[in-house]
């Protein structure tokens, strides 16, 4: 486990709660939407955390990349399923799903040359 890892669960958990929490005092309106964004934090924290696993005897940028995509696909699918409904604006489904896969490969590789470089020194 890493290091401050340990409740990291729910911790997670109670983050996402809070935020959720705070989105609907701030705007009751925005209940159906806080709900569609804990919903989709969750899952999709939660199959990124699986497939991770999964992955853990596999290189660094293979797994966070890996689990990444995953996480990225339920999230981009259940958040506007959830918030507005049936049938989703795919485009909208599409371009999250890219900009957070293509983010998450450019955080991953920021942070595998980090390492690299640690390693090194």
């Amino acid at each position: 486990m890493m290091p401050g890892g340990e409740g990291l669960v729910w911790k997670m958990g109670l983050l996402i709660l809070t935020g959720s929490g705070l989105t609907i005092l701030l705007n009751l309106e925005a209940m159906q939407i806080a709900i569609a964004s804990a919903v989709a934090f969750g899952v999709s924290a939660a199959g990124d955390a699986v497939v991770y696993q999964k992955l853990k005897n596999r290189i660094f940028l293979f797994r966070s990349n890996g689990s990444n995509i995953v996480g990225s696909l339920l999230d981009s699918m259940i958040f506007p399923i959830l918030a507005f409904g049936w049938p989703p604006l795919w485009w909208i489904v599409l371009g999250q799903f890219v900009a957070k896969v293509a983010g998450g490969g450019i955080w991953s590789w920021i942070l595998w040359k980090v390492g690299e470089r640690d390693a090194v020194a």
